[in-house]
Order: C-alpha cells, then structure tokens, then sequence
C-alpha cells in the first residue's frame, strides 16, 4: 500500500440490557408512590415525572417544585429511580440533603454494593444482554459508525463510505466489532499539512465483571482486553513541527443485571478515544498504517486486597506502509483511550487511561539515488503508559490511591535497515557469461510494500547497462534470502561491472559495483560470407582470416583433420590411403613415388579444402599469408572453455583463436593440447613431391614450416578476399 498512517487506538465497550422500571402491585396495599424492597424506595412513574430538566452529574437531582411534600425524598432514605430519559442508568443512592427554593434539589450519594445488595453474586452464569448505545464526538453529537463481524475486518479498506448508524444494538462480544471512520486534517503555513483517512476497528478479546458479595463484599474482579486495528492512509508533509490531538469517538454502553431484589444493577461504560499525530523535522511522506494493539486491564479485589495490572499487546512487526518518504526526522502516532466503568453511574467507578505512543526515525529520501549504498537505518518503537484511578467507593472498597500510574512499558523496539541489506555480492566471469550471487535479510522496513531486488551488469565504463535481472530467492534460511544469476551474452576477455539493484513502483536504486572479467576467447566476428564467421586483424594483405576451423562449430573446436590436397577427413592417414601419391614399387612408401600434384592449390576446389568445403571465397591460407600473420601479430597463449590455444592479434586489435589441435597421423592424434598444425596450399620449395608448407605453433613459439609427408593429417583454417 502506498499510504501513511498514524497510530490510532481505540475503544472498548461493554454491551447492555435495558431493564425498565418495577411497577408497584396495586393490590398489595403499598403507598402507589414507590415500594419499600429492602429499605430501598423504589420510585415509581407518578414520582419520576416530577424529575426535572436538569440532571447533574452523580451528586444532584432537580425535582420540580410542584412535587407534593409526601412524595419528596428524605434525608438518609435509600432511594432507586429505574430507567428514565433523565436517568439513563437509573440512580441507586442516599440521600444526604433536601432544600426547596424554585427547584427541590436533592443532594445524593451513590450506595456501595454492600449496602444495597448484600447476597449478590456476578459471574459468568449470570445472563446478560449486550446492547450498544452510540458513538459520539466530543461533543456529544452522534458518529458513524457499524456493528460488523469479526470476519468481515478488511484493514485494506481505508476509504471511508457512508455507515449504518444505529441506536441501541445487540451486540456479542465474540462476534461483532464496531467500524468507525477516522477522518483527521490540519493545515498551517506553507507546507505544514496532516491528513489522515482510514477505518478502525474496535472490539473486545475479553470483558468480564465478577462480583461476590455474600456477607459483604469480597471479591470483584473488572477484567477487560479492548483492542483495536486499523487501517488508514496518510498524506504529511513539513518543515518543522507540527502536531494534532483530536477527539475521535467516544463510545457508551450499559450492563444490566436483575437481582433477586428486583432492582436491576447497571454498569454504565464509557471509552474514549483521543488521537494525535505528530512530526519533526524535514519531512514529506505518504504513508499507511496496518496494526493491531489491545490491553488487558485488570482492577480486582480480593479478600481484601486490590490487584491492579495493564499488559500490552499487539503486532510486533513495523505495520508502516510506504509510498512516498522523504524523511530526516520522526514521526510519531499517539493516542489517548480512557475507559471507565461505574456503577449506575457515567462519571465515576473504575477507570483506565492507556496511553500507547508508536514513533518512526531515519534519514532517508526515496528520490535519492545513492539510497541502497547508504541504507539508513529505521528506529520504530512502540511504547506504551497506563494509569488506573478508581473513585470505587460505589463498589465498596476504595482504592488506596485515587490514581496508580504504572510505569511506561516498550511493547517493541526494533532498528532496520530502510532497504534490503544486501551482502556476500560476488560476480565471477565465464567466456561469455557471469555468474552473480548475493543475499539480504529478510527483515527490513519497506519489505512490506513488496520492495524486491535484482542485479544490473554495465559494460567497463560503469554507466552503460548491458542487462539486468529480477530473479527469485534460489533459497532462505531464517533470516536471508539468497540469489544466483547467471549473466549471459556477454564478450569474451572483457572487463565489466555488476552491481546490485532494489526497485520498487518507479523507484529504482544501485548498489556498489564488482568489476568482473570474462575468460579469453576469440573475438567476435566482423561479417558472415557463406554462413561463416570473418575477422578482419588488419593485415598488409587484407585478407580475412576465418574465426573457426573447417568442421567446427565454435572458435575452440578442433574442426576435421585432412591430408595435403585431400577434401574430406578419414579414419587413417598414411601413404597407403593418401589419394595424391603415385606409389612406383608398390610397397607402401614414399621411398620410390611421384606426386600427382605439385602446384600451389589455395581455391581449387578440387584440392583445397577450404574452398571445397565451404564455398564462396573461403581458401587456404598460402605460406607467404600464413608468414604475415606470425610477423604481424600479437600471438598469447590462452585457453578458451577448457581448450588450449593461440590468440592472435591483429595490428588493428582484432583477434582470432587458433585452438592447438595437434595432428593425426594413422588412427590416432598428437600433441592436442599443446601444438597446433595448420595446412598451407603450398607444396615444399625442396622437394615439391614429398612435403608442404604448414603453420605450427605451441606455447611460446610459432612459425611456418615444411613437412616431411603430405598423408598426415591437420587442421584447416580459411581466409577470404
């Protein structure tokens, strides 16, 4: 994803039942006003529509004036008003003071458990149905917002579209989540800007209350993991600082629970969410933010003492998405999530505040084109502080201190290179290939976006690129990826550089560059007659010399042995199978014999078997042409896939490779590997029946020589016009 994010954390909730009011039976003889259950006065209708307009917070009531003097609260009376559009949660509470000026206005305090309920037990058995109030802003205006499944969660989806809104909800912790949008701006001078669009899902792992009050109270047990994940995109850019913290959703809902007594017991529970995002220093990024954290808080009394605890959790992975990051500075996401559960009360219980801050620190610039060769490294840490406070007199055991701050917990901290930290790059030269190998790690911060590598080969001037390859791993362990390439077309005997590369949408960025050299090996041919190969070494004569031997296919192959004169190979080469010898006596010698050729036979296509054999211009390669090529060029042994040999350099730098192919004389072959035998057309000045001119070379030495028999058989090598 090509986006940025901040980190957003969010709400949790507790569903509700709505229980209404207990009538009165009017048959059973009671004041119709309220009933007495357990010396707690149960307010009936004819008394709550005196309720005025105005309720405020946990500690007043505003009765209208009008109200008779019977039906007024007393002073120390224990009194319960159900479920009304004024009390929301209903009000369980004693009466501290009564006075009547243009209002009655009742100063209460809210009953503790052990003075309301005094057998009452909480647990899992108990049934319950969950019900969600809203979400609303800060100032109490209502949100968008749905109740989703818990399979239906898309951290993908970051565009925000229309939502459901709905009242109160049936709503199941295991199953269903809320998805609420995130829509956050600010702009100030220039360049500054944040904006961030994206979804945020929020949900319970666990919720649970537990409360033993037998006898008194002895055991309550508030146990709650909220978590919340997202998936949003963001646009920054500045010079400076710049900062926000905005109110993204706060959530209400209610538990209720029938007693025995008839009165129910209602858990008011309130989360909000507050969001900031902040940046330092040069920046200008597009980024998206994919992550998940929750919180188990545990506030819990048992046999007397409490037990407080925050553990965090969450993704321990960089859940930054990049697409555009110019970055020398930090970028930090933050927020602050307060939960609170009271008892028939919104404002004051059990609460917590979680205060989880993840940040992100480099200098890099994706437009930077040395980028892979510096590889900054990214710091990210996500750390998180917590602090429980408790106005939990309601419950019935005040907490020792109103607020316990524990103390900042590093959830996860990691340092990683930017890009792939590529290491072991090697590049070895064949003749006409490169084999290239590397590896890298498999973590590092833009391995999420899909960021890949590869490797380029330049030619010796470092900029011109010969080709480049995207290869899969070859293989990985548990922390690297390994590579192999095999680099082909290349020219033999020369110098290159391959370098590796990572890319990623329009970016592309090299490392540092191995210098590489093919093996020796003929030079590449200037032309094609006949369908075969010429270099042209810059000879006074101007001749053309063929860059393979007759019968071969490549430059390093021996080719096809032929007898002086002769146009085709055979099995054995002697004076008795030689077709251009006269045998006098008969005995198999060239004792006492004539030749039946004695002129120079360069072109003849009856003799030559250069011309024969490959047509066109082609012939051998007379002794005064081969003298030419031993006086007027560089000759170097070298070797070429394996195969021994001359190669020999023109004066104008062009070159040919003359494999030292040896000779063959009966059924078998000499000195391959270490001479070379190349035919003349030329027949011996001395005696023009017997011997010819050849070329033969070997390590250190070449020259043209004549031979004492015309049957042995040598390799041909062509030149043209």
């Amino acid at each position: 994803m090509k986006k940025l994010s901040f980190l957003l954390l969010a709400v949790i909730f507790v569903s509700v039942s709505v229980l209404n009011s207990c009538k009165p039976d009017p048959d059973d003889g009671q004041n119709p006003e309220f009933q007495m259950n357990d010396g707690i006065n149960i307010y009936s209708e004819d008394v709550i529509h005196y309720i005025g307009d105005v309720f405020l917070g946990d500690s007043l009531i505003f009765f209208d004036a009008s109200m008779p003097e019977e039906l007024m609260p007393k002073v120390n009376e224990h009194i319960f008003i159900p479920v009304t559009d004024k009390t929301p949660y209903g009000v369980l509470a004693n009466v501290k003071t009564v006075r009547k000026t243009d209002k009655i206005i009742v100063e209460i305090e809210p009953m503790s458990l052990d003075e309301a309920f005094e057998f009452l037990t909480i647990d899992e058995s108990t049934p319950i149905t969950t019900e969600l109030e809203g979400v609303f802003d800060i100032d109490g205006n209502p949100m968008e917002f749905e109740v989703v499944d818990t399979t239906e969660i898309d951290l993908n989806d970051t565009i925000v579209n229309p939502m459901n809104n709905r009242g109160f909800t049936l709503f199941k912790f295991d199953e269903n989540c809320i998805k609420i949008p995130v829509k956050i701006a600010k702009t100030e001078s220039g360049n500054d800007k944040i904006e961030v669009s994206g979804i945020a899902y929020i949900g319970f792992h666990n919720f649970k209350i537990e409360i033993d009050n037998a006898d008194g109270l002895k055991y309550l047990n508030l146990n709650a993991t909220p978590y919340v994940k997202l998936g949003v995109q963001n646009k920054i850019a500045t010079e400076n600082v710049l900062e926000i913290t905005q109110r993204v959703g706060q959530m209400h809902f209610k538990i209720t629970v029938l007693t025995p007594a008839g009165i129910p017991i209602i858990f008011p529970v309130t989360l909000y969410v507050n969001a900031g995002f902040g940046i330092r220093g040069e920046l200008s990024a597009t980024l998206g933010l994919q992550y998940e954290y929750n919180c188990n808080c545990v506030a819990k009394f048992d046999n007397g003492q409490w037990i407080r605890n925050v553990t965090h959790g969450g993704t321990d992975k960089s859940p930054w998405v990049v697409s555009e990051f110019d970055v020398k500075g930090e970028i930090y996401s933050g927020f602050k999530l307060g939960l609170l559960v009271g008892l028939y009360s919104a404002t004051s219980g059990i609460g917590f505040n979680l205060e989880p801050k993840l940040s992100l620190a480099t200098q890099a610039q994706l437009s930077s084109e040395d980028l892979l060769k510096t590889n900054p490294n990214v710091d990210l840490s996500l750390k998180a502080g917590s602090e429980l406070y408790c106005i939990a007199k309601l419950f019935g055991k005040k907490l020792p201190k109103l607020s316990v701050q524990f103390p900042d917990f590093t959830l996860w901290s990691q340092k990683m290179y930017l890009l792939p930290n590529i290491t072991e790059f090697t590049a070895e030269g064949d003749k006409t290939s490169a084999d290239i190998s590397w590896k890298h790690d498999i973590i590092y911060f833009l391995s999420a976006v899909g960021l890949k590598t590869g490797t380029a080969v330049f030619e010796s001037n470092g900029i011109t690129e010969v080709a480049s390859y995207k290869p899969s791993p070859s293989s990985n362990d548990i922390e690297s990826y390994y590579y192999d390439v095999t680099a082909t077309g290349l020219s033999t005997g020369e110098t290159y550089y391959a370098a590796p590369f990572a890319y990623w949408n329009d970016y592309i960025w090299y490392g540092e560059m191995e210098e590489f050299t093919t093996e020796e090996g003929p030079c590449d041919p200037d032309g094609y007659i006949a369908g075969h190969g010429y270099v042209d070494l810059g000879l006074p004569s101007g001749v053309k010399w063929a860059t393979c031997n007759v019968g071969a296919e490549t430059p390093e192959e021996y080719g096809d042995y032929f007898a002086w004169g002769e146009t085709s190979p055979k099995a054995e080469y002697d004076w008795d199978t030689y077709l251009h010898w006269n045998d006098i006596d008969g005995d198999g010698w060239c004792d006492n014999g004539e030749a039946t050729i004695n002129s120079d036979i360069s072109g003849n296509a009856q003799y030559d078997a250069a011309t024969a054999n490959w047509g066109g211009s082609w012939r051998m390669p007379t002794k005064d042409e081969m003298q030419e090529l031993v006086g007027h060029c560089e000759w170097e042994w070298t070797q070429v896939n394996g195969v021994n040999g001359a190669k020999v350099i023109g004066p104008n730098g062009s070159c040919i490779f003359l494999p030292a192919a040896g000779y063959r004389h009966g059924s078998s072959l000499f000195n391959y590997g270490d001479y070379g035998s190349y035919w003349s057309p030329t027949p011996d000045d001395y005696d023009s029946d017997f011997g010819a001119y050849y070329l033969d070379f070997g390590n250190g030495s070449e020259n043209v020589y004549w031979v004492s028999g015309r049957d042995y058989g040598f390799t041909i090598r062509p030149i043209t016009e």
